[in-house]
């Protein structure tokens, strides 16, 4: 099974994210594609609660069909100890490698990580585990997928902040959520 790896901080996850998702499922040959919500960000960004973002994955990915799921490896990585530096691609991959010994990976990263793979912890390992898939970022060379919609989720945070509307930029099910868990306000 070819599975992609499309892990992020999803603070929120827009629609960007799921027209990617759906670009990702209909034109890479993987037959199914798993998000990974950051538990911890690596490098101390302030993040929404776990759990709030994983519902609001999952609200994204619903119109897309069970090859689509929210994998929490992060979460269950760092509350077994494993994982004391936030979250490192190269801890979840191989944790996932680990549990799924049949899947071949392949990591979803935009154009404007590759210029940044020497902050990563040993991204050479990363891309042998999980060779990447590269989609295009705007204002950034390379990447083997067009762009998806320009779409910042800070820029949504600080819409949110200055209470201008977001449902032009967020899907219905995910604002549903950030609704009730009171998110961003």
């Amino acid at each position: 099974m070819n599975v992609g790896i499309f892990g992020g901080s999803f603070n929120p996850p827009h629609l960007g994210h799921q027209v990617l998702c759906l670009m990702l499922l209909e034109t890479c040959e993987i037959d199914e594609l798993w998000v990974i919500p950051t538990y911890q960000h690596v490098f101390g960004k302030d993040l929404a609660p776990y759990e709030a973002r994983r519902r609001c994955c999952e609200e994204m990915l619903a119109p897309l069909g069970e090859r689509c799921r929210v994998v929490e490896i992060e979460k269950e990585l760092s509350l077994a100890g494993e994982s004391e530096h936030g979250s490192r691609m190269l801890d979840t991959l191989k944790a996932l490698s680990q549990q799924h010994t049949r899947a071949q990976f392949r990591l979803v990263i935009g154009a404007d990580i590759l210029s940044e793979t020497d902050k990563w912890h040993r991204f050479d390992e990363v891309s042998r585990i999980a060779p990447p898939i590269v989609f295009q970022r705007y204002g950034y060379p390379g990447g083997q997928l067009v762009a998806p919609p320009e779409i910042s989720s800070s820029d949504i945070r600080d819409r949110l902040a200055r209470g201008e509307p977001v449902d032009s930029l967020v899907p219905r099910r995910v604002i549903e959520v950030m609704e009730r868990e009171r998110m961003y306000q």
